[in-house]
């Protein structure tokens, strides 16, 4: 299995923290795009990026908590990242960094596709979390809209046609039970998550997805998370 783990991470790695109280991150950005190399930098010019719109009443739908959410946490807020012209930094940061990932999984492919184990090796690829590059005025992660919560979530191998799609919500949970499935292992019924095999999840199957998010610090107005079920 590969796992593509936080590309958050590498966006304030690569792009540089805007706050001025933490040179730190310009200073680790720096080491990073030493590590990356520039070459993914060349890839993506920075006055040719295109940046989401973020109209203030683009707010206007958003709950009270969330406002706060920057308070507890050490992401930048927007009005930061604007003040400090970082948009076109991060973003490219971000894109630079999906490169940089992507080639790193091809390289990893090619060594699987040289090897004996080719033909019975199943690759899962996922992410733990989406990212904002702006949208609803946000940055990063910690939020409960589709840039935050979606992600990249692969299955390849044999038996598995390529390209076929689950139109269902899934969540990380499946893998296990996805992977017990393919490989014909014995069924567990204490795994939480479900299969996503065509097989196993009818195209019809309605399955309730919880969202639970905890906010370090202390909560704005009391609130102590926030949560949503679709």
């Amino acid at each position: 299995m590969i796992c593509i783990d936080d590309l958050n991470d590498w966006t304030g790695f690569l792009g540089g923290h805007p706050d001025v109280l933490t040179p730190h991150m310009d200073k680790l950005a720096k080491r990073g795009r030493s590590f990356a190399n520039e070459q993914w930098f060349d890839l993506y010019d920075i006055n040719k990026i295109t940046l989401p719109k973020t109209p203030l009443a683009d707010l206007e739908d958003v709950p009270k908590h969330f406002l706060g959410i920057n308070e507890i946490s050490v992401t930048p807020t927007h009005a930061e990242v604007v003040k400090h012209g970082k948009q076109r930094a991060l973003t490219q940061a971000c894109l630079v960094s999906v490169s940089f990932v992507d080639h790193c999984v091809g390289t990893v492919l090619e060594a699987l596709a040289d090897s004996p184990h080719a033909n019975n090796t199943i690759v899962v690829l996922w992410s733990d979390h989406g990212l904002h590059l702006g949208e609803k005025r946000h940055w990063a992660k910690r939020t409960l809209r589709e840039e935050s919560t979606r992600v990249p979530f692969i299955f390849a191998g044999p038996g598995i046609v390529p390209g076929d799609a689950c139109r269902e919500p899934a969540s990380l949970l499946d893998i296990y039970p996805t992977l017990v499935k393919l490989c014909g292992l014995p069924a567990n019924e204490r795994l939480e998550g479900v299969s996503l095999t065509p097989s196993h999840t009818p195209r019809t199957t309605h399955r309730s997805a919880l969202h639970r998010l905890r906010l370090c610090g202390k909560p704005p107005d009391g609130a102590k998370s926030a949560s949503r079920q679709a």
